[in-house]
């Protein structure tokens, strides 16, 4: 099925706002709109478009590719600076609302955001109802337990070698948490019966993956934590830009 994605993502680091904006415009061949918003400029760029136009002529595989890629993306990005080091990018209205106050990150989300302080990447959702209809599922048992998660939460880090991986889903009633955990868990010895005979390196990789994964529950939470050493990770890499 085919989504139609609305948000915002702010971005910061070291480099300046001013010098990120100046380089998307000269990306875009300077063909953006400006407006004001709450006293700072925002730039929109017609993203579909550029990608197009940057596509050599006579290579027709290369157009068909982009326009695979960017089937269902944003026709147009805004992207302005909140201050020198910080920027606010994605769908128009969404960077309007940013900028002008009106959108804020409730606390429910940003209080699951320092579970690990100090990892390389701290992540919190909080999902919508009917969650379940957002993937292709053929098994309703597994449908019903990600329809009762609320939150999803976590952290990956890198460490002696190795990603590490925790991701934590939280469900309204312990009940619906014990009922995702026992799915999980019978889902893991699927995964570990299917593929652990398998000759395919590929599938030799996925079954070492599933048997590493571990599953924990506590009250109204399940947690899965996975450690990837790096030469596990190099041939999932290989594989999935294979597949591309």
């Amino acid at each position: 099925r085919k989504y139609d994605v609305d948000g915002v993502f702010i971005a910061r680091g070291d480099v300046s706002s001013a010098d990120l904006i100046s380089l998307a415009k000269k990306a875009a061949d300077q063909k953006y709109k400006q407006e004001t918003v709450n006293g700072k400029a925002m730039y929109i760029f017609a993203a579909r478009e550029i990608a197009k136009d940057k596509i050599p002529a006579g290579e027709p595989e290369k157009k068909e590719a982009v326009d695979k890629f960017l089937d269902g993306a944003m026709n147009e990005i805004a992207l302005s600076a909140i201050d020198p080091h910080t920027v606010a990018f994605g769908r128009v209205g969404k960077v309007r609302e940013t900028l002008e106050g009106k959108s804020r990150i409730g606390s429910d989300l940003t209080e699951l955001l320092d579970r690990k302080e100090f990892a390389a990447m701290n992540l919190a959702g909080k999902l919508p109802t009917g969650v379940k209809s957002f993937v292709p599922l053929d098994n309703d048992e597994l449908g019903k337990s990600i329809d009762s998660i609320r939150y999803v939460f976590g952290s990956m880090d890198v460490a002696a070698g190795q990603m590490q991986m925790r991701l934590t889903a939280r469900t309204g009633q312990i009940t619906q948490a014990k009922e995702l955990y026992e799915t999980l868990d019978v889902m893991q010895a699927l995964g570990k019966m299917a593929l652990g005979s398998s000759k395919r390196a590929d599938q030799q990789l996925y079954a070492r993956l599933i048997e590493k994964v571990q599953f924990a529950r506590s009250g109204t939470e399940v947690s899965m934590d996975l450690s990837v050493p790096q030469s596990d990770l190099d041939q999932l890499m290989s594989i999935l830009t294979k597949k591309k």
